[in-house]
């Protein structure tokens, strides 16, 4: 009888074991595999000097938005070969997670979105994605990754605790800078054109119009451009926004009828593989907007 009592405690104990651990990841290599730049940056910033950490990014640094993009093979078969999965979340990956799914059943994805309070995301007609232009915002965002690769991967946990702090050391002076800048430029009024931006310009309490003209010239019709020209010369505005990435064609349009000077900033879309890159963008984004008054 004892014999056979031994045999189930042995068992239980093995069940439990096990059960508790159904959700971390054991893997020789631990594959963490990001949606798109930004993402990367921060999981680079995570999982510096962890161990059997092994970090791609799914699509290429130069990519920018996945709105509209389309898995490629080399896409697919990182997913494929991945344990883990980062994304932005808020339907910005929307159009390829079922395939990441069909490919690799197992994925486990982080959604970085998962934590954002909904009275923080701006929404009209659709939700805007771009959460990581607003300081604040980009910090959750890396607190829940953090949290999440904690719990998938404690092996690592420590050195995912320490990178986290000084990270968010880091990003906690970018914005204290930030609020030094905002107190500089208070009731400045500017066009912005590109939704990219806009988590960025709501944050430093600008009055801002946004007209989203996207990546084409041709996403404007004439009758849309009139209405911004007559936006700014009703209002008077001084100053146009655009982001790096977008069409530079038709801000120029509206600057030679109105006189408003043209500044292109930098969405964090697209850079650099460097620990700092988010932290130089923002900064070098400060920097204009400071000089904007």
């Amino acid at each position: 009888m004892k014999k056979v009592l031994s045999i189930i405690l042995i068992i239980l104990i093995i069940f439990i074991l096990t059960g508790c651990n159904e959700e971390k990841i054991n893997s020789e290599n631990f594959k963490i595999t990001t949606s798109f730049y930004p993402m990367y940056i921060i999981a680079l910033n995570l999982t510096k000097d962890a161990k059997n950490i092994e970090l791609n990014n799914m699509t290429d640094s130069s990519i920018g938005c996945l709105h509209n993009y389309t898995l490629t093979t080399n896409d697919l078969k990182k997913i494929q070969e991945s344990d883990i999965l980062v994304i932005n979340g808020l339907g910005l990956e929307e159009n390829i997670l079922n395939t990441v799914n069909k490919t690799n059943s197992n994925i486990k994805v982080i959604d970085s979105s998962d934590n954002i309070d909904e009275k923080d995301i701006i929404s009209g007609n659709n939700v805007n994605p771009h959460i990581w232009t607003s300081i604040n915002l980009y910090k959750n965002q890396v607190e829940t990754i953090s949290e999440n690769l904690i719990n998938l991967d404690e092996n690592n946990r420590e050195i995912y605790v320490e990178n986290t702090e000084e990270y968010i050391n880091k990003l906690n002076e970018l914005e204290n800078r930030e609020n030094t800048v905002k107190e500089k430029i208070a009731n400045v009024e500017v066009v912005v054109f590109s939704e990219s931006l806009e988590y960025l310009i709501k944050e430093m309490n600008i009055n801002y119009s946004i007209f989203s003209i996207g990546h084409e010239e041709s996403g404007v019709s004439s009758e849309e451009l009139g209405e911004i020209i007559d936006e700014i010369n009703n209002k008077n505005i001084k100053t146009i926004l655009i982001d790096k990435e977008d069409s530079k064609a038709i801000a120029n349009s509206v600057s030679a009828e109105t006189g408003a000077t043209i500044y292109e900033m930098d969405s964090c879309l697209t850079g650099e593989l460097d620990l700092d890159s988010y932290i130089t963008k923002m900064n070098s984004n400060l920097d204009i907007l400071e000089n904007i008054v």
